[in-house]
């Protein structure tokens, strides 16, 4: 038996090949895309769901860090962004300058943008192709509003500034266009005291004392810190486009100084704080 990536990597293939049989007539329907997920798969994704998160003074050093890149600055309001707010990667790449308000504050997510290769099976209805990006709807389907968290109102300001409402909010440095992700993650980089490049977002959070964190987990930390604020459940929910607040719930951790933080509060309330 081979491991959980193994066989879904090995789905994933089938699934392309009987994508262009479907593409070509031979076929009327992809049977790999109904195919349902073993157990272990299940447990697999949960597992991976569970990341880590971020304090927003930790959040601001990851952006602080980025943001002394060269050229640093769009990439630093995306981590932030999405940090802060919790939109998904592929819905801050797709933001146009026509979506965000900053006279009500307030972003409207109404696409997301991904990449897929030219042999991936046909997209489904709602999708566009352009190149090797693919536009559609959020996750969900469904768009929403969501808050600009206020110290993001000036540096979102200067980078929408003369720029056309179906400009992209943030560019590539290189075609003007969208920032792919294999482009963040590699834009990133540090000089250790020794001389050595800390090149990469996995080895570029490691350095800054985060290791593990996945991109993915700033969408955690935004719901985190939000619940943390006392926002109530139910707004995060909207907030970060959940059907169900159960998956709201899952995405909120608790940091690591919160049992501390706990067991203070439970000492003045009580009044028996001790030493």
């Amino acid at each position: 038996t081979g491991s959980v990536h193994t066989a879904r990597q090995a789905r994933f293939a089938l699934s392309a090949v009987l994508g262009v049989a479907v593409r070509d007539g031979l076929l009327s329907a992809n049977p790999a895309r109904s195919a349902t997920s073993s157990n272990a798969e299940k447990r697999h994704r949960q597992e991976r769901k569970v990341g880590m998160t971020l304090t927003p003074a930790q959040l601001a050093s990851l952006v602080e860090a980025v943001r002394a890149l060269p050229n640093g600055e769009p990439y630093a309001v995306m981590v932030d962004l999405m940090g802060s707010a919790g939109l998904r990667y592929g819905e801050t790449a797709a933001l146009q300058v026509g979506d965000v308000d900053l006279t009500r504050g307030i972003v409207s997510v109404t696409r997301s943008v991904s990449e897929m290769t030219k042999d991936d099976a046909d997209l489904a209805a709602g999708y566009s192709r352009e190149g090797n990006l693919v536009w559609g709807p959020p996750k969900g389907g469904k768009s929403r509003l969501v808050p600009i968290p206020r110290h993001l109102v000036d540096p979102l300001s200067e980078l929408l500034a003369k720029q056309p409402r179906s400009a992209q909010v943030f560019r590539s440095e290189r075609t003007g266009y969208v920032i792919r992700g294999n482009v963040l993650k590699s834009k990133v980089k540090a000089t250790k005291g020794n001389g050595e490049t800390v090149q990469g977002w996995t080895a570029f959070v490691a350095w800054l004392g985060f290791a593990g964190l996945r991109v993915h987990d700033l969408r955690a930390t935004a719901a985190t810190n939000m619940l943390a604020a006392g926002v109530p459940p139910h707004v995060v929910r909207d907030i970060l486009g959940h059907e169900d607040i159960k998956v709201t719930n899952g995405y909120a951790r608790s940091h690591d100084d919160a049992f501390t933080r706990a067991v203070e509060s439970l000492a003045a309330y009580s009044q028996r704080g001790g030493v």
